[in-house]
Formats: structure tokens, sequence, C-alpha cells
């Protein structure tokens, strides 16, 4: 029963992975940031007009996240 109840708790507080960022997403929100100067709220609503694919926003967290690595790499 006790191996019942973890599973359950794992699995509750998931929720399912997205679909990773394409080249042209990261250079959209590297755009907005750098050259636009534009805040995570600014970004995260024009991320979801550009992009209505992406069936649920993308938050400040996923935002700058992404926006770090790209950083990291160039």
């Amino acid at each position: 029963m006790q191996g019942e109840e973890t599973s359950e708790m794992e699995s509750a507080g998931k929720r399912p992975s997205r679909p990773p960022y394409g080249e042209q997403q990261k250079f959209f929100i590297a755009y907005m940031r750098i050259i636009k100067h534009k805040s995570w709220a600014q970004i995260g609503e024009e991320y979801a007009i550009c992009f209505p694919e992406d069936t649920s926003p993308r938050s400040k967290g996923g935002l700058t996240s992404v926006y770090y690595r790209v950083r990291k790499e160039w």
C-alpha cells in the first residue's frame, strides 16, 4: 500500500514535458531581450502570439532559462 501512495504523490506534482525550444524560438527570446529590451512579461506575451503552436504559455522561468543557456553557448 505504501508503494501505491508514493507513486501517486510522484505523478501528482508532475506536468507533461513540453517539446524543446527550436532555434527560431531561442533566437526570438534572445532578440526580444537583448535588442528590443523587453521585460520578461512582454516577451512571454509576444512569444505566445508569435508561436501559437505552443499549447500552454511558457513561464518566465522557462523563458529566462533558455535565454541564459543561449547566452552561455555564445
